[in-house]
């Protein structure tokens, strides 16, 4: 199955949206969407995440991933052109990362609502 770009930015952006909207993964702030669909990342300090580095945290090593995931999902998406057709493997490759953040999105929010009650 051949994706267009922009059914693939579609697909980035709107799971982006929701990491971005619920704050399950993401701390506040971090990163943005402009009302033109633009994704913006904030980082601070020497840490390129943003947070201390605490090894003892069972989460250190997701967040640094996470990070990473959304560095690179961003430059992805700027370097695909409008109408660019990509290999059916990178495409392949992207439909599983959005369905594997999808599931753990899920997960986490899910535990969370429910940890609250």
């Amino acid at each position: 199955m051949k994706l267009s770009k922009k059914e693939l930015q579609k697909i980035i952006m709107n799971e982006i949206k929701d990491i971005i909207d619920e704050e399950a993964l993401i701390e506040p702030g971090m990163m943005t969407v402009t009302g033109t669909g633009k994704l913006n990342i904030y980082h601070g300090g020497d840490n390129t995440s943003g947070h201390k580095k605490d090894q003892s945290s069972s989460s250190y090593m997701a967040k640094q991933q996470l990070d990473k995931i959304s560095v690179y999902s961003k430059k992805v998406y700027d370097m695909i052109c409008h109408g660019e057709q990509i290999d059916d493997w990178m495409e392949s490759h992207i439909a599983q990362m959005a369905d594997d953040i999808g599931e753990v999105y899920h997960k986490l929010n899910y535990s969370k609502k429910n940890h609250k009650k």
